[in-house]
């Protein structure tokens, strides 16, 4: 392992194109909700009225992420310019060019390459404060299709299913009871709904809240909870997209944690952990309840999981399949929650304590320990699979994970920054790095609201106020696209 940083590339790179040169949304208050990796569009929250009658267009954030003051109001902006009012943004497909927003109650698809857009439903939906009554309208699969609910009504909610290629549907239904929520899981294969069901004809009451706000205009959380308490019975259903066919887990019978390949993943109240196959066959025991397993990746190749046992101080990692149990020699931290929730994900990359990250896959259980270089008040920021982007003793780093070597980066950064990535590009506080590159890309004059995957940031006007992470303060309209500018010299820590 290289001991000693080697200096950054002094070069800079030369900036591809800017999204857009102009100004995108107006002189307000802002809050961005979702950009295309490329910049492309913008969708940005504006209050750009006095709607409180105080004399003053003045907005500030809750620590559960609601807006105070004037009504924020979602803004879709192509290119630049003050961009189209919509009720709500919903989703956007991998690539980017198919977009979903609720306008008027009406569901919309919009192909965001010719400008056109097409009513998927009309039936009136509405976009409840908190969240309630589905937190998925619409997703998109792996297959490009969109994935949607037809209907304003939660008992008579259907599943829809639209090829965006031909515009082809097919309809689900998703069964008895109320539909409280859907999503599409990371392979894109199936659909997972929960739904009360009904007493004596009738759906009871459900006392339950959270403070998490999750209406079409939010800011960052600073903190959140939850609680239930009784309710109606109810259920959470696997549906397959191609076949209809579906699979159910009561309530009370344990917890849904994701699907992998053809199983469910279920955690048990006493936190065993179960595969039950999605044909309905009987539900095998992955972990055992005196682990209190936490799933860290999973192979659906192999059918197996990457656990760590929370039941032991200083646990090492164990490999759990339909074959047994398989005990590695690799320990880690415990403390943490889940870190898979679905999918295919058999190569993590996991860390096993401040000086050391393990290298996994499941597939051939081929393990490569990384042995991290000693750093004064390490903190890591950022990695993916072959970089990692640490502070230390206050400035940046980058070590690559193949041949160890660490770069050191000019720049600086608080103890605990805000940041900001999209694909390889991370902003830390206005500082921007390309962590593929393990380069230094500049500084930029405010705090980011987004980032493109080429490594321009999306900052508001220089003499305009920056955004603060936690505060209750909002960044002031309007924002532009920025390459970074190289630093004379180390660049400062913090926001400005």
């Amino acid at each position: 392992m290289s001991a000693a940083p080697s200096p950054s590339p002094s070069l800079p790179r030369v900036p591809p194109p800017l999204p857009a040169s102009g100004a995108i949304g107006t002189a307000h208050p802002i809050a961005v909700q979702a950009s295309a990796a490329d910049g492309r569009w913008v969708v940005a929250c504006q209050a750009r009225s006095d709607t409180n009658g105080d004399g003053a267009i003045r907005v500030a954030i809750g620590p559960h992420g609601d807006f105070y003051g004037d009504r924020m109001v979602p803004y879709l902006i192509v290119g630049e310019g003050e961009g189209e009012a919509i009720e709500a943004y919903i989703a956007s497909d991998p690539a980017e060019r198919t977009m979903v927003t609720l306008e008027g109650g009406a569901l919309t698809l919009r192909d965001m390459s010719s400008g056109s857009r097409s009513v998927l439903d009309s039936g009136g939906f509405t976009r409840d404060a908190k969240g309630a009554g589905g937190d998925m309208i619409a997703g998109f699969d792996r297959e490009r299709s969109l994935v949607y609910l037809r209907g304003a009504d939660p008992l008579a909610r259907k599943l829809v299913v639209h090829a965006l290629a031909d515009g082809r549907e097919t309809t689900i239904d998703p069964g008895p009871g109320k539909l409280l929520r859907a999503f599409v899981p990371a392979d894109g294969r199936y659909v997972v709904v929960a739904v009360d069901l009904p007493v004596g004809g009738r759906i009871l009451g459900r006392a339950s809240y959270s403070s998490r706000y999750r209406g079409p205009c939010r800011g960052p959380v600073t903190s959140s909870y939850s609680f239930g308490g009784g309710g109606p019975p109810g259920e959470v259903r696997v549906i397959d997209l191609e076949s209809g066919l579906r699979w159910s887990l009561r309530r009370g019978e344990g917890r849904l944690v994701g699907v992998l390949g053809e199983q469910a993943i279920v955690r048990r109240d006493d936190r065993s952990i179960w595969g039950a196959g999605l044909d309905g066959s009987a539900p095998r025991l992955l972990v055992h309840a005196s682990c209190r397993g936490v799933i860290l990746a999973a192979s659906a190749r192999r059918g197996s999981l990457l656990i760590r046992c929370e039941s032991i101080e200083r646990p090492r990692l164990q490999i759990h399949d339909a074959t047994g149990v398989r005990l590695l020699e690799h320990s880690t931290f415990a403390g943490g929650p889940d870190e898979w929730w679905g999918g295919d994900r058999p190569r993590p990359l996991v860390r096993l304590d401040n000086r050391s990250m393990l290298a996994v896959d499941l597939e051939t259980e081929h393990m490569r320990r990384i042995e991290l270089p000693a750093a004064d008040e390490g903190r890591i920021i950022e990695w993916d699979a072959h970089h990692l982007l640490q502070r230390s003793g206050g400035s940046l780093q980058v070590i690559d994970l193949e041949d160890g070597v660490v770069r050191a980066l000019d720049a600086q950064a608080g103890e605990y920054p805000r940041g900001e990535v999209e694909g390889s590009i991370v902003a830390v506080d206005r500082v921007i790095v390309d962590l593929a590159a393990g380069e230094l890309l500049g500084l930029v004059p405010a705090l980011p609201e987004a980032l493109t995957a080429s490594g321009h940031a999306l900052t508001p006007e220089p003499q305009a106020a920056a955004g603060v992470w936690v505060s209750d303060a909002v960044a002031q309209g309007p924002l532009r696209w920025r390459w970074p500018t190289a630093c004379a010299g180390t660049c400062p820590k913090g926001p400005v």
